[in-house]
């Protein structure tokens, strides 16, 4: 196929359609920057995104939406660029099931601090309220301070502003928060067995390896999750459409190949044409920057990549059908027994139940953290393994989500590989960086390289998803 050459010279290029990179892209359109974003899938939304079948859009992973109460990122972004997410509030933010138990993680404080009295004999009013307290704080910090994680003067000069409300709080940044936990909750197993798996999703790390500042925000994120009417399918589409109606341009199934440096501007080759432009974003792992990077930058973002550690890889599975009683929560979290944590090698499976669409279908995404380093090719024990995966996520859906459904359809099991092939991360890791102290989160890459290059996504901000990500695109706003 013929390339085309454009004459146009762009303010930014970002590289890479996922969340990150499509709230960079509107938040800097917005500022009057000249914006154009290329991605090599054929929709957007990269580990967020989503796919079509006959029964409507799925969700590609489990996900959910969290950081929209008022000053956090996701709805200062819903706020900001004036866009109706047709978005609702879930009252149970996460059902989780284990054995015959069942627990609530509430939206509200009480009720959440009513089902632990419930479930684990121990009034958690204090506590609740006092990392609520804490969170408030928290969120007020990241957002001083852009150059995450390593501050300028200016970052530094704000913070010291924040810093007396945090003083008192100070062991949250040297204990973890197995440690920060009461002490008849840290004596209570079947209570952390529930947050450890409930940890697992929000921040890839359990209890007593994640630290407290990351783990008290990763707890409360349950309180503060909504779904989306139209999954994210609704979400990336708006984005998009936001993004091009104000000016910006969405290049769909344009890989870039290779970007180089020349006297004034960057230039961009990808599989249809060539670009220029001043600044580069980089929503991408650093193994695929180091790859298409022809500058000096391309030694640092290698030495990035080798600096990740443990990353976790998933397994996802989808289906249908048609609901004939109703969900009190669309996110749901099944705490496997032992033997099929052995089988399986890891140890929930989360559920996400989409709304019904016009033909009254729910599509559901289950989604479970494995390790990645297990799928190197697709043999006997590969094909097996995915069809006892989809035997266990059918039978855990009938064992404990106990709603009545007709005209159900199991669509297929994603692995690792699956993950690799779209979205080009290593071995198909997900979820980002872990961290296990304050230290680590200096293996991120950091928003800004240099005065022309940027990063955004999950491995340049840790933490939940979207929300993440989300908070890195506002941390590159306030640079540039």
């Amino acid at each position: 196929m013929k390339k085309t050459f454009n004459e146009h010279v762009y303010d930014v290029s970002i590289i890479g359609a996922g969340m990150g990179g499509l709230a960079s892209a509107n938040l800097l359109q917005r500022g009057n920057e000249k914006v154009i974003i290329f991605e090599s899938h054929y929709y957007p939304g990269g580990c967020a995104g989503y796919f079509k079948r006959r029964e409507g859009y799925f969700d590609v992973g489990a996900t959910t939406l969290s950081g929209i109460k008022e000053n956090r990122p996701l709805g200062k972004l819903i706020k900001d660029l004036k866009i109706d997410l047709q978005i609702h509030q879930e009252d149970i933010g996460i059902k989780s099931y284990y054995k015959d138990k069942e627990f609530n993680y509430h939206a509200c404080p009480d009720k959440l601090i009513e089902e632990i009295k419930e479930n684990f004999n121990y009034d958690a009013t204090h506590f609740i309220y006092k990392i609520i307290s804490i969170e408030k704080k928290l969120w007020k910090a990241l957002d001083s301070f852009p150059n995450f994680p390593l501050p300028s003067l200016g970052d530094l000069v704000s913070l010291l502003k924040i810093a007396p409300s945090l003083i008192a709080s100070s062991d949250i940044f040297y204990k973890s928060f197995y440690e920060y936990l009461p002490k008849e909750l840290k004596e209570n197993k079947d209570f952390i067995t529930y947050i450890d798996q409930m940890l697992l999703i929000s921040t890839q790390l359990k209890s007593k390896d994640c630290p407290a500042f990351i783990g008290i925000i990763g707890f409360l994120y349950p309180t503060d999750t909504y779904s989306s009417e139209n999954g994210m399918y609704g979400v990336c589409q708006k984005l998009a459409d936001n993004l091009k109606e104000n000016g910006g341009i969405l290049k769909l199934k344009e890989e870039v190949l290779n970007i180089k440096k020349t006297d004034h501007y960057y230039d961009v080759t990808t599989n249809k044409g060539y670009y220029k432009t001043k600044r580069i974003i980089f929503n991408t792992p650093p193994s695929v920057t180091q790859s298409i990077l022809s500058t000096s930058d391309k030694k640092y973002y290698k030495k990035k990549n080798q600096d990740k550690g443990h990353i976790w890889g998933a397994m996802t599975a989808y289906f249908s059908f048609k609901l004939l009683s109703a969900l009190d929560t669309r996110y749901h979290q099944v705490i496997l027994d032992e033997k099929d944590q052995e089988i399986f090698k890891t140890s929930s499976l989360f559920y996400s139940f989409s709304h019904e669409n016009d033909d009254g279908v729910t599509r559901v995404t289950v989604s479970t953290h494995i390790e990645k380093d297990g799928f190197s090719s697709k043999d006997q024990d590969y094909y097996k393994l995915k069809e006892d995966f989809k035997k266990l996520v059918i039978a855990c859906f009938d064992k404990y989500i106990k709603v009545e459904i007709t005209d159900f359809k199991f669509d297929s099991v994603s692995t690792p590989l699956t993950w690799h092939h779209y979205t080009k991360r290593p071995l198909g890791e997900v979820g980002g960086l872990r961290h296990r102290n304050a230290l680590s989160l200096l293996r991120l890459i950091p928003n800004k390289t240099n005065q022309e290059i940027f990063n955004v996504g999950d491995y340049s901000f840790p933490g939940q998803g979207i929300v993440s990500v989300v908070q890195g695109a506002y941390n590159i706003k306030t640079i540039l």
